[in-house]
C-alpha cells in the first residue's frame, strides 16, 4: 500500500540503496536518507518530483578496441598480481546432488551459462596502458573426476587454489563423484568476475539450462540486455572525471577525505600475536547463532530509532571493538551491491563496492543512541557509496602496509540476499559449506537473518572470519561468545551505557576474581625481619665484599652501636634518615641501624647533582644523615651527617651516651622513602611501610627458592628499592650477601665478581644481563630480571640449566607485585601475582578488562605504599579508591597489560606504559595536547617529552626535546632535565642538538 513503511515491511540497509538506486536509473536524485525519511511510496513520490534528475541509460554499447577494467575490479586485479597464488578473494560454490545425473547434459549447460555470462569467459592481461578486458570464446570446462576419500579436503583444495587472472579465466568447475547417484558440483569464481549476489543468478540459469538439456532442448531464456563490459563503460560515464567538479567522482571524493581524514592507520584488536610483514590471508570461522528472542528485540530497537538491523548491528561490533581495546574511533568496512539498474538483476558480475564506516564510539554513550549515531553516519556513506573503494584509498592516502587492509581491517555483512531455488527434476540439490580459508580481513562478521514463514524473525545465523595470523581458534570462539552476549545485554536493556555492558562469561569472571597472589601473611616490621635473621643463624657469613666477611652477629652488633649513635641523635619512628652511601657493607650496616631505631631510611645517591640531592633532603625533612668521608665534603650542610669511616669512628660512635631504645614501631609506619622520578620529571619520595615487608619475603621463599645456603648478588643501587629486594631475599633465609663495589655495573668486571662468589641468586636488568656471557652464570640456579621489557633473545642465550623469572614491580607496592618464568620457546610475561597482591586489568571506567584485552593494571593488596610524601593531591591520583572492595585502595600503575592464558593459567603481559607526558619548563602535559603545547613555545624555552618507541617490548626509551626559535640549549643542562624525566635505572646516553 501507499502509506506501508518500507522498513516495517522487512528492508535493511542494502535493500535501501538498491531501492534508491533503482529510483535514481530512472530520471531521479533521492539519497538513501530520502527513504529513511520517507520510507511509504506516499512521501517518496513527492520526493521524486521534487528532485528530477537527467538519466544516462544502461544500454548494450559499441565496444572499443580497448575495453578497460570495471572500477571494482581495479583493485582486484592488483592485489591478484601481487600474489596469483592467494584464494583471499575467491568465491567457492559447492553443491550436492543426489539422484542420477546427466553429465553430458550438465557439461552442455555449465558451457550454455559461460555463453550466457561474458563475464566468466574474460581474461585481463595488460599492455603499456595497463590492465584491460578481453572476453574469450573458449568455454570454462567441466572436470568430472572420482572423488578422493576426503572430499571435504578435495573441495577446500580445489577452492583454495589461487587464479592468473592475465592468463586464466576467473572461474573452475568440476564434478566429484561420490557414488553412482551422490555428486558434488564445486564452482570457484574469482571475485574480479562474481559478487556474493551473482550467486543466485548463476545457480539459476545453471538450473534452467540443465533442466533444458535433460530434455533434449536449448535453455529458453530471455537475452540478457548488457553484459558487464557495458557496465563497465556505462559507469564510468555516471561517475565522470575527478577533474569536474560537478561529476559524482569529485563530490564523493571530497566527502570521503573530509570524513577519514585523520583515521587511525590500524584498529586495535586483542590479538593472541602480532601479525607478519607481510599478510598471508589465512583464515579460518567459528559459526554461532543468535536466539529469535534477542533477533525480535533487535528489530524492535532498529524501528524505535528509525534504524536497521544491520546499523543496530554495526553499532554493536564497533561497541565490542571498543570494549575489547580498539579505542575510541572505529571504522569497519561493509560491502553494497550496486545494482540499482533492473538491467543488472540477472548478471553475472563484480558490481559490489566496499564502504568504509566510521565511528566515534564514547563507553558512557546508551546503546540505543550510538544506534542513531551509527544511523546518520552510515546513511552518509551509503549515500557516496558509488566511488570505488580504490579511489577513497588513493585519495585518503593511509600508511600503506602489506600486513593488513587499507583503511579498515573489520568487516561486516548482513547477509540478506537471495538464495537460489535449487530444484531440477530428479536431481535433489543441497548447498554444501566450503572451508574458505583465505581473508584480507583480521576479523570479518557475516549475519544472516532467519525469519519464519508469516516474516517474523527466527533468529541470526553469525560467523566470524578471523586470520589465523593473529588469532588461535580458542580466542575468536570467546570473541564470538562476547559479541554473543553483548548483543543479548543490548537488547535487554539498550539505554546501558555500552561501557557497562557485562562480557565476561561466569568462568571467566570468576578466573579474574582469583588472580590474586597467595593469601597475605601476618604483617612484620623491618626490625623484626632483620632481629630474626641474626637470632636465627648468628653465626653464619651475612655480608661479602671484597675484603670482608661479615656475620649475622657481627653486624647485628655493629648495627646495634650505630643505632644507639642515631638515637642519641634523635632518630625514632616518625623521623627520616638519609643514608648517602654507594653500594658496600656501609650502606647495608646503615639500613640495619636506621631499622633497629624505628626511623625510616631515605637513600641518596652522593653522585648526583647537588641540586638533586639538596631537593631530596629538603623535601624528605630529613635532619639526620649518615655517609662516609669520601662523600662529605660535597653534600649539603643542612642535615647533620654521621661519618662511618675515617680515624677513631668505632671509637665514637661507642662513646655516645647511651639513650633509651625508641617506642615500638607499627607496621603501617614508613619502613623507607624512595625517590623516583616517575612521569613527572620532578622527583617524588614514596612512602613505604612495613606492613607489605612480610609479603615481601615469603614470596621471596616461595618463588626464588631460597635456602639459607643461598648466595643473593647485592648489585642495585641503594637510591633504588631493588637494593631493599636483594637485602631482604638474603636476610629472610640467613643467606648470604655478596656485595659487588660500586664501580661494577657490569661485563666482565661483574662476571668475575659472580664467579669468585659462586652467586646462586643473581636479579638483573635485561640491560645489564646483556653484557654478560652465559658462562659467567654457571653457579647462578635462579637468575630473575627486573625493571625493563626482556627479549626472547636473552632468554634463549641465559635460561638453559636454571630457573630464570620475570620480575614485575613499582615501588609503590613494595617493590614486587608479579613473577613470570621464562623459557625459551615460552611468551615473555610478567606473570602472575606473588604473596598478597591483587592485580587488577582495568577499563576506562575501572571494570575488569576481558581476558586478552588491553587494559591499565592497578594493584592492591597490604603492599601498598602509604602514598607520596608531602604531596597529597599525587598520592589521591594514584591511590584510588577500589571499586569491588569497600574501604580498600589499589595503585594505579599506568603500565599497559593484558591477561593471557599461558601454561594453564592467566599471566599478565606487559605492553607499556600508558601515561606518557609533556614537562614544559616542570608543566606536565599530558601527549594528547602536545600540539597545543608547542603552539605556545614561543612562551616557553623548550618542552622535553619521553616515550617508548618500537614494537612493544622494545626497551628503546627517546627522549625528544622541542625548542623555541632562538632557544639556545647548552647539553649539560638539557641532559639534567632529560634524566629527571627518564626511569630511574636509565640517564641519558647521548644529547644531540639538531638545528631543524
Amino acid at each position: 500500500g501507499i502509506d506501508d513503511s518500507f522498513f516495517d515491511l522487512g528492508g535493511n540497509s542494502l535493500d535501501a540503496t538498491r531501492v534508491v538506486a533503482r529510483l535514481n536509473s530512472a530520471g531521479s536524485a533521492l539519497a538513501v536518507r530520502d527513504l529513511f525519511e520517507a520510507p511509504t511510496p506516499a512521501g517518496l513520490a513527492v520526493r521524486l518530483l521534487e528532485r528530477p534528475a537527467p538519466r544516462i541509460a544502461l544500454t548494450a554499447r559499441p565496444r572499443p578496441a580497448r575495453v578497460p577494467l570495471g572500477p571494482a575490479q581495479q583493485r582486484m586485479w592488483v592485489l591478484n598480481q601481487l600474489d596469483p597464488t592467494s584464494a583471499a578473494y575467491n568465491i567457492p560454490v559447492a553443491l550436492r546432488l543426489s539422484g542420477p545425473l546427466d553429465a553430458a547434459a550438465l557439461t552442455t549447460a555449465w558451457r550454455d551459462v559461460t555463453d550466457r555470462h561474458e563475464s566468466l569467459r574474460t581474461v585481463f592481461p595488460a599492455d603499456a596502458e595497463g590492465p584491460h578486458q578481453v572476453a574469450v570464446d573458449a568455454g570454462v570446462p567441466l572436470d568430472l573426476t572420482e572423488a578422493p576419500a576426503d572430499v571435504y579436503a578435495a573441495v577446500a583444495g580445489f577452492a583454495g587454489a589461487g587464479f592468473d587472472l592475465t592468463v586464466d579465466l576467473p572461474v573452475r568447475a568440476r564434478v566429484l563423484r561420490l557414488g553412482a547417484e551422490e555428486h558434488v558440483l564445486v564452482l570457484v569464481l574469482h571475485h574480479i568476475a562474481a559478487d556474493g549476489v551473482s550467486v543466485a543468478p548463476l545457480a539459476r540459469d545453471l538450473i534452467a539450462a540443465y533442466a533444458a538439456r535433460t530434455a533434449g532442448a536449448a535453455p529458453a531464456w530471455a537475452p540478457l540486455p548488457v553484459q558487464y563490459a557495458d557496465y563497465t563503460l556505462w559507469q564510468r560515464e555516471v561517475l565522470g572525471e575527478p577533474d569536474d567538479p560537478d561529476s559524482t567522482t569529485a563530490r564523493q571524493l571530497d566527502f570521503w577525505t573530509r570524513t577519514l581524514a585523520g583515521l587511525p592507520d590500524r584498529v586495535v584488536l586483542p590479538t593472541d600475536r602480532p601479525g607478519p610483514a607481510v599478510q598471508s590471508g589465512a583464515s579460518a570461522d567459528v559459526a554461532f547463532t543468535v536466539d529469535a528472542g534477542v533477533h525480535a528485540a533487535l528489530r524492535r530497537l532498529a524501528r524505535a530509532e528509525n534504524a536497521t538491523v544491520f546499523m543496530t548491528l554495526h553499532a554493536a561490533l564497533v561497541a565490542l571493538l571498543s570494549r575489547l581495546g580498539a579505542g575510541d574511533d572505529i571504522a569497519v568496512g561493509t560491502a553494497v551491491a550496486g545494482r540499482g539498474a533492473a538491467e543488472l538483476d540477472d548478471l553475472v558480475g563484480m558490481f559490489v563496492n566496499t564502504v568504509v564506516l566510521r565511528t566515534p564510539v564514547r563507553p558512557d554513550v546508551a546503546f540505543a543512541d550510538l544506534v542513531a549515531q551509527v544511523r546518520e553516519a552510515d546513511l552518509a556513506a551509503f549515500a557516496h557509496a558509488d566511488l570505488p573503494f580504490d579511489q577513497v584509498v588513493e585519495a585518503v592516502r593511509p600508511a600503506r602496509s602489506t600486513a593488513h587492509h587499507p583503511l579498515f581491517q573489520v568487516s561486516l555483512a548482513l547477509a540478506n540476499f537471495e538464495e537460489p531455488e535449487l530444484e531440477v527434476a530428479g536431481l535433489r540439490i543441497e548447498l554444501q559449506d566450503v572451508a574458505h580459508e583465505a581473508s584480507p580481513f583480521d576479523l570479518s562478521l557475516t549475519l544472516r537473518e532467519r525469519t519464519t514463514a508469516d516474516g517474523e524473525p527466527a533468529g541470526l545465523e553469525v560467523t566470524l572470519g578471523y586470520a589465523t595470523d593473529l588469532f588461535d581458534d580458542g580466542t575468536a570462539r570467546t570473541l564470538a561468545a562476547r559479541f554473543g552476549r553483548l548483543l543479548t545485554a543490548v537488547a535487554e536493556n539498550p539505554h546501558a551505557a555500552i561501557g557497562d555492558v557485562d562480557l565476561l562469561d561466569a568462568q571467566e569472571a570468576d578466573d579474574l576474581r582469583t588472580s590474586a597472589g597467595p593469601q597475605p601473611v601476618t604483617p612484620v616490621t623491618l626490625p623484626e625481619l632483620l632481629h630474626a635473621a641474626a637470632a636465627a643463624r648468628p653465626d653464619a657469613v651475612a655480608v661479602v665484599t671484597d675484603d670482608r666477611q661479615v656475620t649475622y652477629r657481627e653486624l647485628d652488633a655493629r648495627a646495634a652501636l650505630l643505632a644507639d649513635a642515631l638515637t642519641a641523635r634523635g632518630a625514632g619512628p616518625g623521623t627520616l634518615v638519609a643514608l648517602a652511601l654507594t653500594r658496600s657493607f656501609e650502606s647495608v650496616l646503615a639500613v640495619w641501624a636506621v631499622a633497629r631505631t624505628g626511623a625510616a631510611f631515605v637513600p641518596v645517591d652522593p653522585r648526583h647533582p647537588q641540586e638533586r640531592i639538596e631537593y631530596m633532603l629538603a623535601d624528605s625533612g630529613a635532619v639526620l644523615g649518615v655517609t662516609v668521608t669520601a662523600h662529605h665534603d660535597r653534600l649539603p650542610g643542612s642535615v647533620g651527617w654521621l661519618v662511618l669511616d675515617g680515624p677513631d669512628a668505632d671509637t665514637r660512635l661507642a662513646l655516645v651516651p647511651q639513650r633509651p631504645r625508641a617506642a615500638a614501631v607499627h607496621v603501617d609506619d614508613p619502613a623507607y622513602l624512595i625517590y623516583t622520578s616517575g612521569s613527572t620529571g620532578t622527583p617524588k619520595a614514596v612512602a613505604v611501610t612495613h606492613r607489605g615487608l612480610g609479603n615481601l619475603v615469603a614470596a621471596q621463599r616461595e618463588t626464588l627458592a631460597l635456602t639459607a645456603q643461598a648466595r643473593i648478588a647485592h648489585i642495585a643501587s641503594p637510591s633504588f628499592d631493588a637494593a631493599v629486594f636483594e637485602q631482604l631475599a638474603a636476610f629472610a633465609v640467613g643467606a648470604r650477601l655478596v656485595v659487588v663495589p660500586p664501580t661494577v655495573v657490569g661485563g666482565a668486571e661483574l662476571a668475575d665478581r659472580l664467579r669468585a662468589a659462586q652467586v646462586s641468586h643473581l636479579v638483573v636488568t635485561p640491560a645489564a644481563l646483556s653484557t654478560l656471557e652465559p658462562a659467567a652464570l654457571t653457579s647462578v640456579e635462579v637468575l630473575a630480571v627486573a625493571g625493563e621489557a626482556v627479549g626472547a633473545e636473552l632468554v634463549e642465550r641465559f635460561a638453559g640449566g636454571r630457573t630464570m623469572l620475570n620480575l614485575y614491580g613499582p615501588t609503590e607496592a613494595t617493590i614486587w607485585a608479579t613473577a613470570g618464568p621464562l623459557a625459551p620457546g615460552r611468551a615473555v610475561t610478567i606473570g602472575s601475582a606473588v604473596r598478597g597482591v591483587t592485580p587488577l586489568v582495568l577499563d576506562g571506567r575501572l571494570r575488569p578488562a576481558p581476558v586478552g584485552v588491553v587494559g591499565e593494571l592497578y594493584l592492591a593488596g597490604d603492599g601498598l605504599a602509604r602514598g607520596y610524601h608531602g604531596r597529597a593531591g599525587l598520592t589521591a591520583g594514584r591511590f584510588v579508591a577500589h571499586p569491588q572492595v569497600p574501604g580498600a585502595r589499589m595503585y594505579r600503575t599506568g603500565d599497559l597489560v593484558r591477561w593471557v592464558r599461558a601454561g594453564g593459567r592467566l599471566e599478565l603481559e606487559y605492553l607499556g606504559r600508558g601515561d606518557h607526558q609533556v614537562k614544559v619548563r616542570g608543566m606536565r602535559v599530558e601527549v594528547g595536547e602536545i600540539d597545543a603545547v608547542l603552539a605556545g613555545l614561543s612562551q616557553v624555552d623548550y618542552a622535553v617529552t619521553v616515550g617508548r618507541t618500537g614494537p612493544a617490548g622494545s626497551p628503546v626509551l627517546v627522549s625528544y626535546v622541542l625548542a623555541a626559535p632562538g632557544c639556545e640549549l647548552e647539553a649539560e643542562p638539557l641532559r639534567a632535565q632529560v634524566a629527571e624525566l627518564l626511569p630511574a635505572h636509565l640517564v641519558p646516553a647521548a644529547v644531540v642538538v639538531l638545528d631543524a
